[in-house]
């Protein structure tokens, strides 16, 4: 074993590191976006729902 390695192996782990930090960061604010999304659909559906009349259901 080289010298070398006492630098590239630890350079090696922070990069995978740092890269996994990246995609899991962007991962977490995409699940957060589609959870938002996810909320608005519910309470749009809860809202359109709540407009109805008694005894329609809204299908034909």
């Amino acid at each position: 074993m080289t010298g070398s390695h006492i630098f590239y192996i630890p350079l090696m782990l922070i990069v995978g590191g740092l890269i996994g930090y990246v995609l899991g960061r962007r991962s977490y604010a995409m699940e957060l976006e589609e959870q938002r999304r996810r909320e608005e659909r519910r309470a749009a559906r809860r809202a359109q729902a709540s407009e109805q009349p008694e005894g329609e259901s809204g299908t034909r």
